[in-house]
């Protein structure tokens, strides 16, 4: 249900599996997340931007669906060595090597509609959206929902059942 494209279609030697089928997770998200109207309007279309904020362990993985889009809208990814200049992204993944960044990183954009995504341990109860984790060889991710309705986006119940709920 949650593979935007076989993970061959993102195929790239150098990226664990790990990370190509994390890639499909992030792009189907997009379909059951709403930000505020306001975030929405870019120029004359649709836009999602995705950000990635320190170590990427994606490579190149996205580069397909900023060709194709995704969810009937365009795909902007950008890289960033740092987690300043946040303000256009909807989604920000937080690379593992921005653990001790992270507070700053959340609290300068505190109450902005940006969804924070990470994979390292802890992050959801620090102030992460989504947080991907290995349970039983499986890849499953933890909402934090507190911190995403105080950020004023909005997650399907489609998404939140599939999801392990935190509470902070």
């Amino acid at each position: 249900m949650f593979l935007h494209k076989t993970p061959n279609a993102y195929s790239e030697d150098t990226v664990p599996r790990e990370y190509l089928l994390k890639t499909s997770i992030i792009l189907k998200f997009f379909e059951f997340i709403q930000w505020p109207e306001e975030k929405m309007i870019h120029n004359s279309e649709t836009e999602f931007v995705l950000c990635m904020v320190g170590s990427n362990p994606f490579g190149n993985l996205f580069d397909l669906a900023q060709k194709e889009g995704v969810f009937r809208n365009k795909l902007i990814v950008k890289n960033f060595s740092s987690g300043s200049h946040l303000d256009s992204c909807h989604m920000v993944y937080i690379g593992k090597s921005e653990n001790e960044n992270l507070e700053e990183m959340l609290h300068r954009t505190k109450g902005m509609p940006i969804l924070f995504i990470g994979d390292t341990p802890g992050f959801s109860r620090r102030g992460v959206g989504i947080n991907f984790v290995i349970i039983n060889n499986k890849i499953r991710f933890k909402i934090n929902r507190r911190v995403v309705e105080d950020r004023n986006i909005k997650i399907s119940s489609e998404l939140l059942n599939l999801a392990i709920l935190v509470d902070e």
